[in-house]
């Protein structure tokens, strides 16, 4: 029943996403992503060791406070973005992403060779799976 309840406030969630503008989207979930920097000081603590761990002396640690709180807001705006894309027709969503080297792909792929594309873990992948085959022309069955 649980399960149910989170799945009900997870398509709810989408539905209102879905009726945002990008740009709208974008900025709420940059602001619900400084709220999750305010409230979760477990996670708050583990990106500033983090970053400490990365940068060491070469930040102050007011400039690490500054990466991890971005770090934060970027997830959430990402997050919000992200679903806001996968609600949109997909000739809408071109005109807010851009696809670069498509061509050196594309020649690969028409000369035989396999490729493999290596995206951030952080990185809307989903997205690059919709929309480059149409970027070079490819049918997907």
């Amino acid at each position: 029943m649980l399960e149910y309840f989170v799945y009900l406030i997870y398509r709810a969630g989408f539905a209102l996403i879905g009726l945002l503008p990008l740009r709208a989207a974008f900025a709420l979930g940059n602001a619900l992503g400084f709220c999750a920097w305010l409230v979760l000081g477990k996670y708050r603590r583990l990106g500033f060791h983090n970053v400490e761990i990365a940068f060491g002396a070469e930040k102050s640690p007011r400039e690490m406070r500054r990466l991890v709180r971005h770090h934060f807001q970027r997830l959430g705006a990402n997050l919000l973005s992200g679903l806001k894309l996968a609600a949109m027709p997909l000739d809408k969503v071109r005109a807010h992403v851009r696809i670069e080297n498509a061509d050196a792909a594309d020649r690969e792929l028409r000369s035989g060779r396999p490729i493999v594309f290596i995206l951030s873990h952080i990185g809307n992948w989903e997205l690059q799976a919709q929309m480059f085959p149409a970027a070079i022309g490819y049918v997907r069955n």
